[in-house]
């Protein structure tokens, strides 16, 4: 106890506590209060079990402004009833009860029903599903009914997702304001022979359900058939992968001993080279040495005869090394071009062996488009690396330096003997930021003024990249993120690169060649040379390759990085970094289910900038066709509904991409709106998909004017006819 005998804060226990609260909330002369001295004399009466139960029931009571109007004793009994109903499904307190005495609650609108919650598997689809019912008044006013459709559809459907699927497909699409019994019963009879339900089969009826049966049949047959094919061809597969990475080993091995046979051959006639040098020297030496001494012993047109006999034999010295080193320079390029066979023999080996690879892939359809991309980047790798004609080491090293080359190295660059650009002024940290800030934003008010149309979030990719940020836009799929980009170059006047997501660390730093050049990447020209490098789907590489992008995200004007053979290169002031993807970089969602999380330390360098389907843009695409414009926005609607229907992330939705697309078909004139409708809209989608959002669309095109509902109508009869 505190001092004078009052209890220390520590000492106060959550039914003191409780019990303040609703002095405050409800008076002193509460209900509640009886109850909960009731409850401190006797802890048997509680209808909640426990007394943690009890005190989140009345908070959920008080704080709902509704509830507390409502008499609690009649409240505490009824919700002691459904306690102990749900307690017996096996569901908790927490996740059940209090979800039914919440604001705008299930309790509030008279939908507690323990008979529909037993048709689910999981609560929250039942939650879901009388949420639902709640939106619609026939359904709630008329909840026998509504309980009878719910009860005969859960007996028709295996799981909860699709007793919750065709529920909402019910209410979106059935006439409510006609008879409601007849609705359901209609849809009633539709969900059985969906499920191959049949209250009355004919003779006829059996006839027709034989032939499909026999048809079936054959169509297995077939079926094990091509199976059996399947199963050879991927056996084949198996194989030819084996010995094409048998012989892409052996051509990997080629290359990596290309070096070591490079010295091998120049060491050999370096040293045969170095003998001949020497024992000319010896006899030439020797020579001079005989000279000398008949000098002294003979006349003197002796001496001179003597004297050009000893030039001849050096000049015929002379001729001789020549012969040497030209043999030399022969032996070594007759070894390098062997070795150039080899290569040779080996890429077309690897392109054959690919190519079968990628025809069985094709054919099967038994992989992913990953594999059909990987292996067609191998095919535009494959045979790529050059061997120097002439070798290097026929006279001495040339000693290279400056500010791109250290000692010794040799480069093969596009950007060899280019002037590096200059500083543009948006960039230079000698001018102030605000200067810079608001020279270029007036450049983008211009453009703007002249008719060009940017996303949303220019503005703030402008300060990032005048700030020197590297940035990250993440959002949809077709959203124009590489036009945003495009948009950025031309305003700041400097390039762009499309880098694309990395797979391995040379696709930044570079390599090595065979002859022991620097290769440069993409990467490497845009710091050098001061380019926006644009690492697009940054999300669907190599965690372990994009982490290298660390070491050049310092924002300092003077960072430098150290390329493999040409040692540290400047970073130009120029050089921004900006990078895309359809996640946040926290890994695979269901929408996009192959990408990868981006290591933390890749993530905090990055500003993160939300990039969504911007109106305005799409405004500006469509200027000249309105009504496409209120046809496509009804359709996203739509498209969303059913996705929040379905508890998943939204697919299928038509991008900015496609827009673009649709406004080239309209200004070209070659398709029809059925076929952009098709095309666009139709293809490659769920019938069951097109037919809901098509009854949304229909039930909501008094949204949109005559020329759009005009499209709402062809979409509609299109789908209906769809096959």
């Amino acid at each position: 106890m505190g001092i004078f005998g009052r209890k220390t804060p520590e000492e106060v226990s959550e039914i003191d506590r409780l019990r303040v609260d609703v002095k405050i909330q409800l008076g002193p002369d509460s209900v509640i209060l009886d109850l909960l001295d009731q409850y401190s004399a006797n802890k048997y009466i509680n209808v909640f079990d426990t007394e943690e139960n009890l005190i989140v029931f009345i908070r959920t009571i008080i704080n709902n402004p509704r509830l507390r109007k409502y008499d609690f004793n009649t409240l505490y009994e009824e919700a002691g009833v459904i306690y102990k109903d749900i307690k017996k499904s096996g569901y908790t307190f927490n996740e059940t009860l209090i979800h039914f005495f919440e604001n705008n609650g299930l309790y509030e609108k008279g939908l507690i029903s323990m008979e529909i919650m037993a048709a689910f598997e999981y609560v929250e689809n039942y939650f879901s599903v009388m949420t639902m019912v709640s939106k619609y008044a026939v359904a709630m006013n008329n909840m026998e009914e509504t309980t009878r459709l719910i009860l005969a559809i859960s007996m028709l459907t295996p799981n909860d997702i699709e007793l919750r699927s065709m529920l909402a497909y019910f209410f979106q699409t059935s006439a409510l304001t006609g008879n409601y019994t007849e609705s359901i019963d209609a849809f009633i009879s539709f969900a059985k022979k969906r499920a191959g339900v049949y209250d009355e089969l004919d003779e006829k009826y059996l006839a027709k359900m034989e032939l499909l049966v026999q048809r079936a049949d054959e169509v297995i047959g077939r079926y094990q058939g091509e199976e059996e094919k399947i199963t050879l061809m991927t056996q084949e597969l198996r194989t030819l992968r084996g010995n094409v990475q048998k012989l892409i080993a052996s051509y990997d091995e080629s290359i990596k001993n290309f070096d070591t046979r490079i010295s091998g051959v120049t060491s050999k006639y370096e040293d045969q080279l170095q003998q001949s040098y020497l024992d000319r020297y010896a006899d030439l030496k020797k020579d001079y040495e005989d000279l000398l001494g008949r000098l002294t012993s003979n006349t003197k047109a002796e001496a001179q005869k003597l004297a050009r006999e000893a030039v001849s034999k050096m000049e015929s010295d002379a001729r001789t090394l020549a012969q040497v080193r030209a043999s030399y320079e022969t032996s070594t390029s007759t070894s390098l071009s062997q070795l150039e066979e080899i290569k040779r023999e080996a890429t077309s080996e690897v392109k054959k062996g690919l190519e079968d690879i990628r025809k069985i892939i094709e054919g099967t359809g038994i992989s992913s488009s990953e594999d059909i991309k990987k292996i067609s980047d191998l095919l535009k790798n494959v045979g790529t690396v050059q061997v120097q004609e002439t070798p290097a080491i026929v006279t001495s090293p040339t000693i290279l330096t400056g500010d791109i080359l250290a000692p010794g190295a040799a480069i093969t660059s596009k950007e060899e003997g280019i002037k590096i650009p200059d500083v543009i002024t948006s960039f230079d940290a000698t001018i102030k930021f605000n200067k810079r800030l608001d020279a270029i934003m007036e450049k983008k008010r211009s453009l703007e003024a002249k008719g060009t149309v940017f996303n949303k979030v220019i503005d703030d990719c402008i300060y990032f990249m005048v700030e020197n940020k590297s940035i990250y836009l993440f959002g949809p799929s077709g959203t124009g993120k590489n036009y945003f980009v495009k948009q950025l170059s031309n305003l700041f006047g400097i390039p762009y690169v499309n880098i694309g997501y990395i797979m391995e660390e040379y696709e930044l730093i570079g390599g090595r060649t065979a002859t022991g050049a620097y290769a440069p990447s993409n990467f490497y020209e845009c710091w050098r040379n001061g380019y926006i490098a644009f690492c697009d789907e940054l999300d669907n590489g190599v965690p372990q390759a994009t982490i290298k992008l660390n070491g050049f995200m310092d924002n300092d004007g003077h960072a430098t990085y150290n390329f493999p053979v040409i040692g540290f290169v400047d970073r130009h002031p120029n050089f921004r970094l900006i990078a895309a993807g359809n996640t946040k970089g926290m890994g695979a969602t269901r929408a996009h289910n192959v990408r990868t999380k981006l290591d933390e330390s890749v993530q905090q360098r990055f500003k993160y900038i939300p990039f969504d389907y911007d109106p305005n843009v799409e405004k500006a695409i469509l200027k000249n066709y309105p009504e496409w414009l209120e046809f496509i926005n009804l359709f996203r609607e739509a498209v969303k509904e059913y996705w929040a229907c379905q508890e998943d992330d939204i697919q299928g939705q038509i991008t900015t991409r496609d827009i673009s697309d649709i406004r080239d078909y309209l200004v070209h004139g070659v398709f029809s709106p059925d076929k952009i409708l098709k095309y666009e809209f139709i293809e490659a989608k769920d019938k069951d998909y097109l037919s809901t959002v098509s009854a949304y669309m229909k039930s909501n095109e008094n949204q949109i004017g005559k020329e759009g509902k005009k499209l709402v109508k062809q979409f509609s009869s299109l789908v209906d006819n769809n096959e």
